[in-house]
């Protein structure tokens, strides 16, 4: 089959409800998915210590988990969870709103990667709703990676992984 015939739900992943995001932006096959480019890209290559960090900047910091989440309840509707991490430099507070995924996810001792941007508070660095991932499955950090124009209703890893997997479709192609 051609590529530019194959279906955009042939990718795994990409159901009812994904599909019907793309078919908004007139991306029905797995050709018009390719050709549904990044706005802009972000630089995640490269890993920065505490002690350099500027607040406003989006970087990647590695660092190990220091203290356990903690959940605070700030009003209804409205949960903090928050921990502490370290790296060789200094110590950097992580904090997630109304996800408690994040509770039982981390152990004191194992390190992860952090991506978000660096705010200043209380005296102490900030991550506020980081991606992170452990240093060994790094799929989502140590390298340059597209953001799409996309709205609420898909996430910035469901398009990177469906074009992703559209780019196996393809095979090799001669450059001009």
């Amino acid at each position: 089959m051609e590529i530019n015939m194959t279906s955009i739900k042939s990718l795994r992943g990409i159901g009812d409800a994904k599909a019907k995001f793309f078919q908004q932006r007139n991306i029905n096959t797995i050709e018009e998915l390719l050709y549904f480019f990044p706005r802009a890209y972000e630089d995640r290559s490269k890993s920065v210590d505490i002690s350099d960090l500027v607040a406003d900047a989006e970087v990647c910091v590695r660092a190990r988990v220091f203290s356990p989440v903690r959940e605070t309840r700030i009003r209804k509707n409205m949960v903090l969870y928050q921990m502490k991490v370290v790296d060789d430099t200094g110590v950097m507070s992580i904090l997630w709103y109304n996800n408690k995924f994040v509770k039982n996810q981390f152990r004191t001792g194992d390190e992860y990667i952090f991506y978000g941007k660096i705010t200043y508070n209380h005296r102490m660095w900030e991550m506020v709703n980081p991606i992170y991932e452990r240093p060994e499955n790094r799929k989502y950090t140590g390298k340059i990676m597209p953001v799409y124009p996309i709205s609420t209703n898909i996430t910035q890893k469901s398009v990177q992984s469906s074009t992703e997997q559209a780019l196996g479709y393809i095979g090799n192609i001669s450059e001009y």
